[in-house]
């Protein structure tokens, strides 16, 4: 693939804490190449380790096409979402090796964080906002105006409210103070003993400490909270309706901060695995919102975050992104 043809397509790249995913595409939205890698969090890794695995993600997506030669280049333009990349820093630095490994104008490459590509994907152009549950938890959303608001997404120490890892520590802490009486018993003591390895809630601190129980391990006991929420659980639901107040009142700021009460096509859509897989999860955090916010609902998003970074990637080509485009990439989102 030489000459006009590479001239042609556009690169987008969502990063997150999990999996990095990569699409090229024509200028009108076909998607001819998709890759993946493993996490690329740049506030974990660092820029140069972050890069690599963008690289790797994009080299798979470049040879999935027939290009020719190992290195990929020729992009018009290339935008990549990187979860921790909220600093400006980060997103230059990363934007500028990435230009230099794909041999383009820095100005045509550029670096934000994941829940600008994830906004992007979810409202299909549209102003409105992202909810994302996940590991982690934010609300990002913008208007037609430029102006932008985030509220979440300070990290498991700060914050994180309602994400998966939220409901993991609930759970734990439920199990610690049902032990020693100042809680009710719940199925999710056997839950916890089987992730801990033991009966004992003391041993709880030690795996913490330990680093036995990480992030990840935490917020893998989100399923099984929202699974006995399902099945009746007290605690389970009451951790739930907790989880559900929290992301709503992230919703809440966001919606306020921008006005987008005053916006008549404003979308509010929900993603990220928490909200994705547990449907009494999403049940709890639209009533929620119908009683914070009457008139908005909780929408399936558009688009997968990857499909949104090409679609600002497009942009900066200076390409109309409505109407063909968006269907071209639904039917490879569905793909």
């Amino acid at each position: 693939m030489v000459g006009v043809h590479t001239q042609q397509v556009v690169l987008g790249i969502d990063g997150g804490g999990s999996h990095t995913r990569a699409w090229i595409a024509h200028e009108d939205g076909t998607v001819v190449g998709r890759g993946m890698a493993g996490p690329s969090n740049v506030h974990a890794l660092g820029v140069d380790a972050s890069r690599r695995v963008i690289v790797e993600a994009v080299t798979a997506a470049w040879r999935a096409m027939g290009a020719p030669g190992e290195r990929p280049c020729g992009f018009r333009s290339v935008f990549a979402g990187i979860a921790g990349a909220g600093a400006f820093e980060d997103q230059r630095a990363l934007a500028a090796a990435l230009a230099a490994d794909f041999g383009l104008d820095p100005a045509n490459c550029r670096v934000d964080h994941d829940l600008r590509v994830a906004l992007a994907g979810a409202v299909g152009g549209r102003p409105g906002a992202v909810l994302v549950a996940g590991t982690g938890s934010a609300c990002f959303g913008a208007v037609p105006d430029g102006r932008t608001w985030k509220a979440g997404g300070w990290g498991a120490q700060l914050d994180d409210g309602g994400s998966g890892h939220w409901l993991g520590l609930q759970a734990l802490r439920a199990v610690v103070r049902a032990a020693d009486g100042r809680g009710l018993e719940s199925t999710l003591t056997r839950v916890v003993a089987d992730r801990v390895g033991t009966k004992d809630p003391r041993a709880i601190i030690q795996a913490l400490a330990g680093g036995a129980l990480s992030r990840e391990v935490v917020a893998a006991l989100a399923p099984d909270v929202l699974a006995a929420a399902e099945a009746g659980d007290r605690v389970a639901e009451d951790i739930v309706a907790r989880g559900a107040e929290e992301l709503a009142a992230m919703v809440v700021a966001v919606w306020r901060a921008l006005d987008l009460a005053g916006e008549s096509t404003a979308v509010l859509a929900g993603t990220g695995s928490v909200l994705e897989k547990g449907l009494v999860y999403r049940k709890a955090c639209a009533a929620r919102l119908a009683a914070v916010l009457p008139g908005v609902a909780l929408a399936e998003p558009h688009l997968p975050g990857v499909a949104g970074a090409v679609l600002l990637a497009l942009q900066v080509s200076g390409v109309s992104t409505e109407g063909a485009v968006l269907a071209r990439l639904r039917v490879a989102a569905g793909s």
